[in-house]
C-alpha cells in the first residue's frame, strides 16, 4: 500500500512538473479554470446540467452585439 501511494505521488508530481515546463501553469490550481465541477458530490446528470447551464450563461454573456 505504501509503495502504491509513493508511486502515485511521484506520478502526480511528475505531471505537475511537465505541465509547468510545457505550459507554465499548475493544473492543480483551480484558478486556471473557468469552471470546476465537483464530481464526488454531483452525479453524472447533475454534472451535465451544471456544465450545460454554465455554457448557456456564457453564450448569453458573450453574444455579439448587433
Amino acid at each position: 500500500m505504501e509503495e502504491v501511494l509513493e508511486n502515485t505521488l511521484k506520478r502526480v508530481e511528475s505531471e505537475r512538473k511537465r505541465y509547468r515546463d510545457l505550459y507554465q501553469i499548475d493544473y492543480m490550481d483551480k484558478h486556471n479554470f473557468d469552471l470546476v465541477v465537483d464530481t464526488k458530490k454531483n452525479n453524472l446528470e447533475q454534472v451535465i446540467e451544471i456544465v450545460k447551464s454554465e455554457y448557456e450563461k456564457w453564450l448569453k454573456e458573450n453574444e455579439p452585439a448587433i
